[in-house]
């Protein structure tokens, strides 16, 4: 193809972009010509702004947007940092990805060393940066990927350091309350099933030997050894999944093999399981956007078993509906397509109190135009529907059930 059919491919992609924005196919056919042209990167940026706006993206569009924005922003103002921040957010909120969150970490990590030595802080920067705002940061990154039984340790060895480094600068007054934080977050990672325990232990032993005194050295540690042999016995019942996994290169059938394994446990381990699906996920995404056949049915399926197992942690745990809504919003931006996850929100609503608003919800399934183009994918959706209505009406006239009739007619 040379350069005057693919700018008027690139044309005819753009007007159909433009009466059908939720085809992620015609997004990533859009990336991949934009990014086949020289001298075009204002495009692929232009690409990868359009297809976030619509749809969930994974690292690689998200990748090239943080790139983007941090040569274009100014981080000596407020505004400018809080932009970039927000970028990181959106990013990290669609996939799981580590390389992303390991890079959030380093910038918060260095913009705190950037205004620790002689650079001065701006004053409109408030407390953005401190020591204290960028440990509340650094927490909530690792947060979201701490349950990756092999890759976490990527973040939280970085948590791990500064921490430490923190404990150096400290003055005497405050080394002992940022020892009792320390000793706590050790002995927290070590209750946790991680690839590197071993490493964790030693440090913590190094730690407890510099900042606490004899007497306490061996009582802590057993307690920190108590806890670690549980983190370990949970991981050695997953080495085999995980085995599996690197010699399939990650296959997506061995990604369902150790979400069977997970779901059908006597004791579902949430903190691990959780993080297997949105590690499936977002190898589904990937595969989806190398055009993998399959994948994109592997895509729904695994959004819909997390959905499932969030509805039954709540009802168990009373967990509340803000994890559920969240899985919901980001599943409908990955797979708008998928009639079992826009059936499931409904339900979800309905479950809380919010029923007033399965008609939006509907309406903008029907309305986004992908559910209609398949009768499989149009039942959940009008069932969940027409169910909420039988409950909401049973005592009142068919009025609301014509409506709903009139509605699908119209789509």
């Amino acid at each position: 193809m040379d350069e005057a059919q693919s700018l008027d491919a690139l044309a005819k992609l753009l007007n159909d972009l433009s009466e059908r924005p939720y085809d992620i196919n015609l997004h990533i056919q859009h990336f991949k010509l934009a990014k086949s042209l020289e001298g075009m990167e204002s495009q692929v940026i232009s690409a990868c702004e359009m297809l976030v706006d619509f749809l969930a993206a994974g690292e690689q569009i998200w990748s090239i947007l943080i790139n983007a924005k941090e040569k274009t922003v100014d981080l000596e103002t407020k505004e400018g940092v809080e932009e970039l921040l927000a970028l990181y957010s959106r990013a990290e909120s669609d996939y799981l990805s580590i390389p992303i969150l390991q890079r959030h970490m380093q910038f918060l990590i260095d913009r705190h060393e950037h205004y620790s030595g002689e650079n001065l802080k701006p004053a409109a920067l408030g407390d953005l940066f401190s020591t204290d705002w960028t440990r509340i940061a650094i927490a909530e990154v690792v947060k979201k990927g701490v349950g990756h039984l092999m890759k976490s340790h990527l973040l939280w060895d970085l948590q791990r350091d500064w921490e430490l480094q923190q404990l150096e600068s400290v003055t005497f007054i405050e080394k002992n309350h940022l020892q009792d934080i320390i000793q706590v977050f050790f002995v927290a990672r070590l209750g946790q099933p991680h690839s590197n325990s071993e490493e964790t232990l030693e440090y913590y032993s190094t730690f407890t030997t510099n900042n606490r005194s004899p007497a306490q050295y061996e009582p802590l540690l057993v307690t920190a050894s108590k806890a670690r042999a549980h983190a370990l016995k949970s991981l050695e019942r997953r080495e085999p999944f995980e085995d599996a996994l690197v010699k399939s290169n990650y296959s997506l059938d061995e990604y369902a093999r150790y979400i069977t394994y997970e779901r059908r446990a006597r004791n579902p381990d949430l903190f691990v399981m959780i993080t297997v699906f949105e590690r499936a996920i977002a190898e589904a995404e990937k595969r989806r956007f190398d055009g993998e056949t399959g994948a994109e049915e592997a895509l729904r399926m695994f959004w819909v078993g997390l959905a499932d197992v969030l509805v039954k942690r709540d009802r168990i745990n009373d967990a509340g509906e803000e994890g559920e809504m969240d899985i919901f919003r980001r599943a409908i931006r990955s797979v708008p397509g998928c009639g079992e996850i826009w059936a499931r929100y409904m339900r979800a609503l309905e479950r809380y109190g919010s029923g007033e608003q399965v008609a939006e919800i509907f309406n903008q399934a029907f309305g986004i135009g992908l559910v209609q183009s398949d009768i499989e994918e149009i039942i959940p959706v009008v069932l969940a529907r027409a169910g909420q209505l039988r409950r909401r009406t049973e005592n009142e006239t068919d009025g609301e059930f014509k409506i709903l009739f009139c509605c699908i007619m119209d789509f």
